[in-house]
Order: C-alpha cells, then sequence, then structure tokens
C-alpha cells in the first residue's frame, strides 16, 4: 500500500482501519479501464496501468473522525470476446487483490460511431492481513460491483464512457459485515490497435458516509 507522507504510526493506523468494520467500502477497486464496447469474438486484450485512490480511515487522532489517504496500485487486466455481444475479462490489482467478470453489448459495437450500452457484473477479493502471531488479524473483502456500461464512440479510435455502478461488499474474517456503495466513474479511449485510456471515479461509501475517489490511466495492447 502507498500511504504519502505519513509516520509509520499513521501506516501501521491505516492498516488497522482497512481491517475494521468502519471502513466496509476501503481498498475497493474502483478503476474500469475500459470503453462501453466488448471485445470482438475471439480477440483477447491485455492491458497495464496503474491508479490512484483515495479513502477515509478512522482517525488516529485522539479526536472522533475520519481521516483521509492516498493508495496507488498496479492494474493487469485481460479481455477475451466469447461472442461479438459477450466478453469475459480478469483484473489483477497489485498487490491487493483480483476479479473477474463478463460484460454483453446490447447497443452499437466498437467499429462503428455511435452509442454503447452494456451490462456487466464482477466480483472482487481483496485479503487484509494486519499485526503478526498473537495480534494478527485477517479480514477477505468479497465485492459483488454491478456496472451499467454507456460511451459514445465518436470514431473507430475515439470512445467516452459513464459508468453508473453499485458495489454490495461482504467482510469475513476477524471482522465481519456488509456494506454499500453507488457511484460512476467517467472516462475517455483514443487507439484502435493500442488503446490509451483515461478516467476518475467517485464512489459514495454509505456505511461511513464517506467518498471514494480514483484516478487512472492504461494502456491496452
Amino acid at each position: 500500500m502507498l500511504v504519502g507522507n505519513v509516520g509509520f504510526s499513521k501506516v501501521v493506523g491505516v492498516a488497522i482501519g482497512l481491517a475494521s468494520m468502519h471502513l466496509l467500502v476501503g481498498c475497493l477497486n474502483v478503476a474500469q479501464l475500459q470503453e462501453a464496447d466488448t471485445v470482438a469474438k475471439g480477440d483477447f486484450d491485455f492491458g497495464m496501468g496503474g491508479s490512484y485512490t483515495g479513502y477515509a480511515v478512522d482517525s488516529l487522532e485522539e479526536t472522533d473522525g475520519l481521516e483521509n489517504i492516498g493508495v496507488g496500485a498496479l492494474i493487469l487486466w485481460g479481455r477475451y470476446g466469447i461472442s461479438e455481444q459477450l466478453e469475459a475479462h480478469a483484473n489483477l490489482w497489485l498487490p491487493f487483490g483480483y476479479s473477474v467478470g463478463a460484460k454483453y453489448q446490447l447497443v452499437g459495437n466498437r467499429k462503428e460511431a455511435g452509442p454503447a450500452l452494456s451490462l456487466g457484473a464482477d466480483v472482487s477479493m481483496v485479503s487484509i492481513t494486519v499485526g503478526s502471531d498473537s495480534t494478527e488479524t485477517k479480514t477477505r473483502y468479497i465485492d459483488v460491483i454491478v456496472p451499467v456500461y454507456t460511451g459514445y464512440r465518436i470514431n473507430e479510435g475515439t470512445a467516452f464512457y459513464l459508468t453508473p455502478k453499485y458495489v454490495l461488499r461482504s467482510q469475513t474474517g476477524d471482522f465481519s459485515g456488509t456494506g454499500h456503495a453507488a457511484g460512476g466513474t467517467l472516462g475517455a479511449t483514443l487507439g484502435e490497435d493500442t488503446r490509451f485510456h483515461i478516467e476518475g471515479t467517485l464512489i459514495r461509501d454509505f456505511s461511513i458516509e464517506s467518498n471514494i475517489t480514483n484516478f487512472a490511466l492504461g494502456v491496452t495492447f
């Protein structure tokens, strides 16, 4: 976890906060880095990128409240076209976890200009271990993410996308519970065979009434 400009005690506190019930949507991978269109049948796309996410955790100060932290991550992904409308994809969010999912396109395609609409679902898993020996705590987060991919393709090499999404989080291990979040991603994709992605995401964590923000850049080959 990359935590900028904080001391060791705050790093420890951040880890504890991420494992607590008060941060049910902490360390959630909200980066998308793909347009609304699916991959063509039989095609396999590989991509890589980076993201920076802002979260809120329990404050380490004596006063109650939340403290904002920033988390950087490397993202690797693959997408495979099962049919012209259906794709399967997988995502590694290093060093935290992974996700698998699928997307089905209802409107549009990547070869023609015009609007696009796809429905999808993803399941992701993140495991966090804090401490050692007798003080060690382990928590596993399982997220069900339901995105509605919308977008508009100007031409074969330029597309914009807006993706509303809902997140249901289940937390197991030494801490347990459920959480809910919702928000959306706004981004652009440039290029044909090699595509560059830039996007921003805003998610509302209803468990602590706080926002999660994300900025991501990536390239698909």
